[in-house]
């Protein structure tokens, strides 16, 4: 019914957060399942990250991730990231954060001369929405986004998934090479964005007809096979893999890996006080605890800027290594040959800038 009264499909958006426990390994799947994480010593290794996505799937935002740090080491000397990074105390979704995040995609929206239709549940930190000009905010019904809500019939699960994968392959191949497996914040967007980028059209518009937009009927496991169901995704030899690092001790399957941080807070949640504030002059109002954290709980480390010669370096046993490969993606050599393209024209922009105020000053 929201789309034949709105139009097309590209036009109809679907916004959310969810709770992300980033180094969570997967013994400990069970200690962590059920835990709200409002704050204390958890959330200082989770991170909330909202996913927005179209109806037709053509059209999958960039992710905002929220973490505990405001400005972690590990992103030191980092200038481009994958995704919208910002830090508050609790690590979650608050009103100003959402409406930064909204107003940046009104803007968006407005170049691109498009008027679309943004579909939200009613947590707290969505319930201020800012004057726009091409967004109209329309809300689902209390408590009842896990049946209506496009992103919670099988998009954010999806996306855990391929996370989890990622983060099992990354430990299994570290420690076979006896490097540490510890991720810090950077490492962990970078891996939640590939899992985002990953996601097919398909999937998300099976999981648009599941909800009230559509009627379907497809449970959300059909809707995860589907996603996977031709690339090299099946988890089950990783997993195998996994229980043998763990001796065969391992009690949890890879649906409670993926789902063990579900029920994690990921928005504010308001006292009195704070709903009043925008009414009444309320003592202490500002004291919401949504401010920025200073702290850098994520034990990532400082990275040094990088030389060119280093660089380079790299890039040629990066290559040396893809090589000596069998059956090698040809999007492989793609995307090797697209790192190079931009690490040479950069230091040839940078070489002739050089030149030209060197030619002024003298």
């Amino acid at each position: 019914i929201l789309l034949e009264r709105t139009g097309s499909t590209d036009d109809v958006y679907n916004a959310d957060e969810t709770g992300l426990f980033f180094q969570l390994l997967p013994e400990r799947s069970l200690t962590v399942r059920g835990e709200t994480c409002a704050g204390g010593k958890k959330s200082k290794v989770r991170l909330t990250a909202l996913l927005c996505c179209n109806a037709s799937g053509t059209d999958k935002r960039k992710l905002f991730v929220i973490g505990k740090s405001a400005k972690p080491r590990c992103l030191k000397n980092v200038r481009s990231l994958p995704c919208l990074y910002r830090g508050n105390k609790r690590a979650w979704m608050t009103r100003e954060l959402f409406s930064e995040w909204l107003l940046k995609f009104d803007r968006q929206m407005k170049a691109e001369k498009r008027n679309v239709l943004l579909l939200l549940d009613n947590c707290s930190a969505h319930n201020v929405v800012p004057r726009m000009t091409n967004i109209r905010v329309e809300y689902f019904p209390p408590n009842c986004t896990s049946i209506l809500q496009p992103l919670d019939l099988g998009i954010i699960r999806a996306v855990k998934a391929r996370y989890r994968k990622s983060l099992i392959r990354l430990i299994l191949v570290s420690e076979n090479a006896g490097k540490d497996t510890k991720v810090d914040v950077r490492q962990a967007m970078k891996m939640l964005s590939n899992a985002w980028s990953e996601i097919i059209p398909t999937t998300i518009r099976r999981c648009w007809e599941k909800s009230c937009v559509f009627s379907s009927g497809l449970p959300i496991s059909d809707v995860i096979s589907d996603d996977h169901s031709n690339e090299d995704y099946d988890p089950t030899d990783l997993w195998q893999l996994n229980a043998q690092r763990l001796g065969n001790d391992q009690n949890v399957n890879f649906d409670d890996y993926v789902t063990a941080d579900d029920d994690v807070h990921v928005c504010e949640e308001l006292s009195d006080a704070c709903i009043l504030k925008p009414f009444l002059e309320v003592p202490g109002a500002a004291s919401c605890d949504s401010s920025e954290s200073d702290e850098d709980p994520d034990g990532g480390i400082q990275e040094e800027n990088v030389s060119i010669g280093a660089m380079l370096e790299s890039m040629s046993r990066l290559k040396r290594f893809v090589f000596s490969h069998d059956n090698v993606p040809d999007h492989i050599f793609k995307s090797i040959s697209g790192i190079e393209n931009f690490v040479l024209t950069s230091q040839t922009r940078k070489m002739v800038q050089t030149k030209l105020t060197d030619f002024v000053v003298t």
